[in-house]
């Protein structure tokens, strides 16, 4: 899991969702609203995805909604509106993650994407990284 940390102002939420429409992410805000597509409904295929959730009383804010590329909605029957964060959360990605694995998607990461992720961890996780990084490279010069 790579954590990216916003946290530098008071208000981070605008930078965040920025890195990620940069990074080609669509930002999909979670809303009980007719503006929504309903979870059975929602393009796996139009590519790369960033939920966002709001709070549990008031939801998401008016800037994620202003940001926001699409809205999605898990559908309910009665007089609830809402799910709590985590139900949401949760009912979310079990059903996401499971129409991905069964839609021939080409959504796993690349091998080099696997080797960049291990690299970034190992060198945040062994003493005096840099060093071995700088030798690596030292010894590889031909290579390289």
């Amino acid at each position: 899991l790579t954590l990216n940390r916003y946290n530098q102002s008071e208000n981070n939420t605008p930078e965040a969702l920025r890195v990620l429409k940069e990074q080609g992410y669509r930002i999909v805000a979670t809303l009980p609203d007719a503006r929504t597509v309903s979870l059975d409904h929602f393009d796996l295929a139009a590519g790369k995805t960033a939920l966002v959730f709001g709070s549990e009383k008031p939801g998401i804010s008016s800037q994620v909604e202003s940001l926001a590329d699409e809205f999605l909605t898990i559908p309910m029957v009665g007089f609830t509106e809402s799910l709590n964060i985590s139900a949401s959360a949760a009912i979310l990605f079990q059903n996401l993650t499971t129409r991905l694995r069964l839609s021939g998607l080409n959504w796993q990461l690349t091998p080099t994407e696997k080797d960049e992720i291990l690299f970034e961890w190992l060198t945040k996780h062994i003493r005096h990284s840099h060093l071995l990084v700088k030798r690596f490279l030292e010894d590889n010069k031909s290579i390289l």
